[in-house]
C-alpha cells in the first residue's frame, strides 16, 4: 500500500490549541509512511495563531511549558526514556501498542543510542554486544525513574 502522506513516520499529541509532532527519522515497516531516513526532529504548532500549521513554535523558550506539558502526555501513552550524559535509552510500545490504532503496527520496541557517537540518533545500539553492559545499567536507571515517580512500567 502506497504511503497515505507525503510524510516521515512520526507520532504526536494534539489537544485544542497545539499539536506537538516527534518524526523519528525510519519509516521502521510502519505503514502509511514513507520509507525514507531523514534526522528526528520536532515541531509544535499553535493551532490558535497558526491554523495551517506552517510556523513550528518548538524552539520558542514562549513554548517551553506547552513542550514539557505535550511530551509528558507522549510520554504517558507508553515510551519510556532515560538518559545520562552519553546514552539515551527508550522503551516504545506499551499502551500505544494495545489501542487499537488502525493499521498502525506500535510493536514494542528498546532503543539505545550512543549520543557521543551518534547525536542525532540513527544507529540503534541496543542489540549491539558491546553496548550490554549500558543496557543493563540504564534499564536498572529506568526502573528507578519510574519506581521514583510512582510509574509501575510497562516493560
Amino acid at each position: 500500500m502506497p504511503p497515505r502522506h507525503k510524510i516521515v513516520a512520526h507520532y504526536g499529541v494534539r489537544n485544542e490549541r497545539y499539536k506537538l509532532i516527534y518524526y523519528y527519522g525510519e519509516a521502521l515497516g510502519s505503514t502509511g509512511s514513507r520509507d525514507i531516513s531523514v534526522l528526528p526532529e520536532w515541531e509544535l504548532f499553535d493551532l490558535e495563531n497558526d491554523p495551517n500549521e506552517m510556523v513550528s513554535v518548538y524552539a520558542d523558550p514562549a513554548y517551553a511549558d506547552v513542550v514539557s506539558s505535550l511530551t509528558a502526555d507522549i510520554e504517558r501513552t507508553g515510551a519510556s526514556v532515560a538518559r545520562d550524559g552519553r546514552h539515551k535509552l527508550i522503551y516504545s510500545g506499551g499502551i500505544l501498542s494495545e489501542m487499537g490504532t488502525g493499521d498502525a503496527d506500535f510493536t514494542k520496541e528498546w532503543e539505545l543510542f550512543d549520543l557521543q557517537n551518534d547525536p542525532s540518533e540513527m544507529n540503534n545500539v541496543y542489540s549491539d554486544p558491546a553496548y550490554a553492559q549500558v543496557v543493563a545499567e540504564m534499564t536498572a536507571e529506568l526502573d528507578r525513574l519510574q519506581s521514583a515517580v510512582g510509574d509501575v512500567g510497562r516493560h
